[in-house]
Order: structure tokens, then sequence, then C-alpha cells
């Protein structure tokens, strides 16, 4: 049985989830950066985290 763990969902994860939920197609990390005013490099980090949640 696997051991549970417990995500830390932040606003900015749920910005993120947001924005992709509304899309049909692929979304670079620079065009996610650019509507969600972060840098790239947060936008990476986050969507990091959020495959490892899923993961």
């Amino acid at each position: 049985m696997r051991e549970r763990r417990y995500a830390n969902i932040d606003s900015r994860l749920l910005k993120i989830l947001d924005e992709l939920c509304s899309e049909s197609d692929f979304v670079t990390l620079q065009e996610l950066s650019k509507r969600l005013n972060l840098t790239r490099r947060q936008v990476e980090y986050d969507v990091k985290r959020l495959d490892d949640i899923f993961d």
C-alpha cells in the first residue's frame, strides 16, 4: 500500500491549474508565464511541483 502524501497547493499553483484547464492545446512555459505575470523559472518550478503531486 502506498503511503499517503498531502499536497501543499498554494494560490500560484491554482492559477496555473486554472490556465491549463482552460486550454485544449499545448502551452509553452513562456506563454504561461506571460499570462500569469510570472517568470519562466517560477512557472517551471510550479509545473514540476504539480507533476510531483500528480505522480
